[in-house]
């Protein structure tokens, strides 16, 4: 059952978009919904689609239209369609033959053909999320919707999307328009709140200990690593900002490294690289590849972390910085991914495409 706490004063301390007074209980299915709010309590929709806006979320409603028509024989699960009438014969109702989710954009056009609440890429409205109080904030500056220039030698931080998702393709380009610097950039995904959260952070080379000398434990290494996120303290602490720097699981209750690239192959300035980044939440897997031109230059392979005690699956994605100005993002598509592709995910045959 869902329940409301007024408070006037909207303190959201680790940033989850859930006021403080009201974040409290448990998350069973670890999708990044508390089970007050979530709609399939045991069964991962951080997406919380509901096309039938009834008390259950698709995830776990056999009837997802309503119209009384079980969802393993309806042929428009997602619209109305009691008649089922099918006048071409091609396994689709007439009702959602063109539109499967009836959300009024044709499927060829639609990111999301099976969500009714995502339709197109869109970064605009997006929400920062400052990873260090005491560091400058990062500058995102819009060109369009599905680019951006993140302008200043920041602190860390991230740029999330509105949307919320369960499995997903994310891809674009990255462009760093500057002849300085060696730091970080890269996508943040799985994003609950600025405790939990994934990362794919691409540092250009090697380097020092951030703000600790004399700790070559702390150093970092150059290249592509994707990183779990379960801090305790979150962003007060400055274990949680070493977590983020460093490339090794040398932080306690903060992050462990999930892959990082054994070739550490790194950026190069005024280069286009194209990322392209998946997640499957029923696999639990993620992999990134990196192509400049015709080459892949890494490619993590499927990286599966089926911990139901540590990560959330599903949520929001967007874009990391942390120290490194002027990087361009842009060409950017997000789209979910539909049953099959996160099947393919989940027996790792991607890693053979």
């Amino acid at each position: 059952m869902l329940q409301f706490v007024y408070h006037l004063v909207q303190n959201d301390n680790d940033a989850d978009g859930v006021g403080n007074p009201c974040d409290r209980g448990r998350d069973r299915d670890r999708d990044g919904i508390k089970d007050s709010a979530d709609n399939c309590q045991s069964d991962i929709n951080s997406d919380q689609l509901n096309h039938d806006n009834d008390s259950y979320g698709d995830a776990c409603d056999t009837d997802d239209d309503n119209d009384g028509v079980l969802d393993t024989v309806d042929n428009c699960p997602l619209v109305a369609n009691p008649d089922q009438m099918d006048s071409n014969a091609d396994g689709k109702g007439d009702t959602c033959d063109e539109d499967y989710d009836g959300d009024g954009v044709g499927d060829s056009a639609d990111v999301c053909p099976r969500n009714g609440k995502i339709s197109k890429t869109s970064f605009f409205a997006g929400i920062p999320i400052k990873l260090d109080k005491r560091e400058q904030t990062p500058l995102w500056d819009y060109i369009d919707e599905t680019e951006l220039v993140q302008r200043l030698n920041s602190g860390p931080g991230f740029l999330l999307s509105r949307d919320s998702f369960t499995s997903f393709e994310f891809t674009g380009t990255f462009f760093v328009d500057a002849t300085v610097d060696n730091d970080y950039f890269g996508l943040v995904y799985n994003y609950y709140s600025n405790r939990k959260f994934m990362v794919a952070g691409w540092k250009k080379s090697n380097d020092a200990p951030y703000w600790t000398p004399n700790r070559p434990e702390y150093e970092t290494q150059g290249g592509m690593q994707i990183r779990v996120f379960d801090s305790n303290s979150g962003p007060s602490g400055r274990d949680f900002k070493m977590a983020l720097w460093n490339s090794n699981n040398v932080t306690q209750n903060q992050a462990k490294t999930l892959w990082k690239d054994p070739k550490q192959t790194g950026w190069e300035h005024r280069t286009s690289y194209r990322w392209n980044l998946q997640y499957s939440a029923v696999s639990k897997c993620s992999r990134i590849r990196i192509h400049s031109g015709s080459r892949t230059l890494v490619d993590s392979g499927c990286q599966c972390n089926p911990s139901t005690s540590g990560p959330i699956h599903g949520g929001k994605l967007g874009l990391y910085v942390f120290s490194q100005p002027m990087v361009i993002f842009s060409g950017m598509k997000y789209k979910c991914l539909d049953d099959t592709q996160q099947n393919g995910m989940s027996q790792c045959s991607l890693q053979q495409q």
